[in-house]
């Protein structure tokens, strides 16, 4: 049986390892609640959800966090220090958001990226999000309860239909991010058409669903898309390639209160800030709070 003592050089050693202090992005600033404001639409539909029972909770104990900062220019005494961590170990959906977004920030992921960004960025932002997945997958914070991989490859007669059908593909996924996806899939149809015998690809999706039910549960969806339009001895003929993979991990909430303390001293990532920074569209002017360690 693994001891607590062995667990806890576990925790340390992944926070050392994702610390944001330690990623060399300008993004990473120690306790940098942040939006991204004047952020053009980005090429990856992003998306960011918290659900459950449990919401209207964790966003109260978020509101508390935030009221016991310190005023800007003012020193974190002990005891607002040990009011902070008291309200971070009894809010594991907070615990959450933190450890995904020091995932985040140390595999470089960045949702809202610009859709001028060049090739070669967009490129190592695929890889990013890759690497992502695989940081919060390995936290220690984390179960993985299921992940699935699914390939679709389809012949199609009219990319109108091919559309809506790959469209109700995505599962459990709020209306609004499907019309983005039906947008960006309509804008690569008349690329497909217009460049015939051209694979047109796009890492088209990403959601990230925690829900705060009975339990702590991360949903992380994401997908890409190619579609192709080709012409031979007078006929055309369409192919649409999809991959989707899923993945659903529990956040252990029982042991959360005996790690809270080294991620606090690490990075704060609030509920709210969380949803801004993950999902398609502006955020809020950047805030950047003071190192509690």
């Amino acid at each position: 049986m693994i001891t607590i003592p062995e667990e806890l050089e576990k925790v340390n050693y992944w926070c050392t390892m994702n610390d944001p202090a330690n990623a060399q992005r300008e993004e990473s600033t120690f306790f940098s609640f942040s939006g991204m404001s004047g952020i053009e639409p980005p090429t990856v539909v992003s998306g960011a959800m918290v659900t459950g029972s449990g919401l209207e909770n964790a966003l109260e104990q978020d509101k508390i966090f935030s009221s016991r900062l310190p005023s800007t220019g003012q020193s974190l005494s002990v005891f607002q220090y040990n009011q902070l961590l008291e309200t971070f170990k009894s809010n594991p959906a907070t615990g959450c958001t933190t450890v995904m977004d020091m995932a985040r920030i140390a595999a470089g992921f960045n949702p809202l990226s610009k859709p001028e960004d060049p090739k070669e960025e967009r490129q190592k932002q695929e890889k990013a999000f890759e690497d992502y997945v695989v940081r919060i997958m390995k936290a220690p914070f984390f179960f993985l309860n299921e992940s699935s991989r699914d390939d679709y490859h389809r012949g199609e007669r009219d990319w109108g239909n091919a559309i809506k059908t790959i469209v109700d593909l995505y599962e459990g996924i709020e209306s609004q991010s499907k019309d983005s996806i039906r947008k960006s899939l309509e804008e690569m149809a008349k690329a497909a058409t217009s460049r015939k015998d051209t694979r047109q690809t796009k890492n088209l999706f990403a959601q990230s669903t925690i829900d705060l039910a009975k339990e702590v549960q991360v949903f992380i969806y994401s997908s890409s898309i190619s579609l192709e339009e080709s012409e031979s001895k007078g006929s055309t003929s369409k192919q649409t390639d999809i991959t989707i993979i899923k993945a659903r991990l529990t956040f252990q909430k029982e042991t959360w209160p005996a790690y809270a303390e080294m991620v606090m001293n690490r990075h704060v990532k609030l509920i709210s800030d969380w949803l801004d920074d993950n999902t398609t569209k502006g955020g809020d002017v950047k805030t950047n709070l003071t190192c509690f360690s």
